[in-house]
């Protein structure tokens, strides 16, 4: 049987689509998704009005706006919302934060935060989603409802007001309040590792929640968000990351690497041991000024260094991770005065012990590690020694480094997109137009002046003329 040939159908030969492309062609390239401020404010109107009925709907459309929650998540119970009875709810973030770490040594302490991060919202707007969670309501059960409660909603703009529009709201004003793609992911409960750099910084809580209170301020009478933060919010409360040191800290932390190598000095001819300890102060510095995680053959070979660009190129994480940073003065000083002694140590070595002789001159070639711990009679490819800030962390070190100094370059506000280049960090879904694929190495090469600049604040100890101690 020979079925019969269809005429096919021209492109946009529907008998809608010139309709719709007229339709179309009168409205934004992003009004797809973007709600204008008219249609936003019909919406208040018309929330308010059905949430004087006790329509719980309301509620948790208005909700969605001012917090950038989908109404799936706002009934979820795996986002925790708590009544305080002081006139808000607070909305926790569900990050698995780092354990706060026991300490290695007993003269270091860590910045104080509040683990259980939040946001907080009037509790009269999070009182019926509430009571809708302790019912048992859920998303499922109510899709059809919300969306039909929101398709009443006639704005003069005739845009379409859905549940995904809602909550993008947010996400779109967030410049014009201040706020960083980082902090929207904290307010929203995004999962950590979206941006996984907030767990790495212990940041002002006061800051973010003020910002956010502007932003509902449009939407929502936040008299009593007000005056909670006015009178139970402390300004130095920090959310984020447990296991940031303190300044003094890194002051002892370095005072305390300088008495290990006075004392293994003291021992002229222990040369093992002066040279563990002051390979041990040179990669921690080195750390501070790259944030360079703790990992096995730390800065690998010489030939990553680049002396006449100063710059490093770094691997400490996965194949393909590498990222290549500028060094600042300060580091590039301490690495060469590090070199002049390795090729003091070198000569001094030779002839008592040849293999670690041998070893030097590999490593000065750039051909073996630069950063060998000396055992016995040899030098081995690694350095294991590091000395431990955190007591469980072994091998490697501590990753303080980066949760101390990431912090600082936030708390100066330094762009959060050079700060998560410069560590390291990958944005999940990061798309091409990302900002952080747009930053410039001069901007990397501005963090590395600040970085510069707050070791040089703490005026750090460091060994002076180590290459001509021999």
């Amino acid at each position: 049987m020979i079925l019969p040939e269809h005429k096919r159908l021209k492109p946009n030969s529907s008998r809608y689509s010139k309709l719709h492309e007229i339709k179309r062609s009168k409205l934004a390239s992003s009004s797809k998704d973007r709600l204008s401020m008219a249609t936003l404010l019909e919406l208040v109107r018309y929330c308010d009005k059905h949430r004087r009925k006790s329509n719980w709907f309301a509620n948790l459309a208005l909700l969605s706006l001012v917090t950038g929650y989908s109404f799936t998540k706002l009934l979820s119970n795996e986002h925790r919302i708590e009544r305080t009875g002081l006139g808000v709810a607070k909305f926790y973030s569900s990050w698995n934060i780092a354990q706060t770490p026991e300490l290695a040594l007993s003269a270091l302490t860590l910045v104080s935060i509040e683990r259980d991060g939040h946001v907080v919202v009037p509790e009269w707007l999070a009182e019926p989603v509430m009571k809708m969670r302790e019912e048992g309501i859920t998303a499922d059960d109510c899709t059809k409802k919300f969306k039909f409660f929101l398709t009443n909603v006639k704005p003069n703009t005739e845009e379409h007001v859905t549940p995904a529009r809602l909550a993008n709201v947010l996400g779109y004003q967030k410049h014009q309040f201040g706020l960083s793609s980082f902090e929207l992911s904290f307010i929203m409960n995004e999962s950590k590792d979206t941006y996984s750099q907030n767990s790495y910084i212990a940041f002002h809580a006061l800051p973010l929640l003020e910002r956010h209170v502007a932003f509902m301020e449009q939407y929502i009478d936040v008299t009593d968000v007000r005056n909670y933060l006015a009178s139970n919010v402390p300004k130095d409360l920090r959310f984020g990351s447990p296991r940031v040191l303190t300044r003094d800290s890194v002051i002892a932390l370095f005072d305390y690497l300088r008495s290990k190598l006075k004392s293994a000095l003291q021992f002229r001819y222990d040369y093992a041991a002066i040279h563990n300890c002051y390979t041990d102060y040179v990669i921690n510095l080195l750390q501070l000024a790259t944030l360079h995680r703790p990992h096995a053959n730390i800065f690998r070979t010489l030939e990553f260094f680049d002396f006449n660009a100063n710059t490093v190129e770094i691997l400490d994480k996965d194949l393909g991770s590498n990222r290549l940073i500028p060094l600042c003065d300060y580091a590039l000083r301490e690495l060469k005065q590090y070199l002049k002694y390795l090729r003091s140590l070198e000569r001094l070595v030779r002839f008592d012990s040849p293999s670690v002789a041998d070893s030097l001159r590999k490593t000065l070639k750039g051909k073996e590690n630069l950063f060998r711990e000396w055992r016995g009679d040899v030098l081995l490819d690694d350095f294991q020694s590091l000395t431990n800030v955190y007591q469980r962390d072994k091998t490697y070190g501590s990753n303080w480094h980066r949760h101390f100094m990431m912090t600082l370059l936030f708390d100066r506000g330094v762009d959060r997109y050079a700060i998560n280049i410069y560590s390291g960090h990958q944005l999940k879904h990061e798309h091409i137009y990302e900002r952080s694929k747009s930053t410039e190495f001069d901007q990397l090469r501005e963090v590395s002046k600040v970085i510069e600049g707050i070791i040089m604040e703490m005026n750090l100890f460091r060994p002076t003329n180590m290459h001509e101690y021999f």
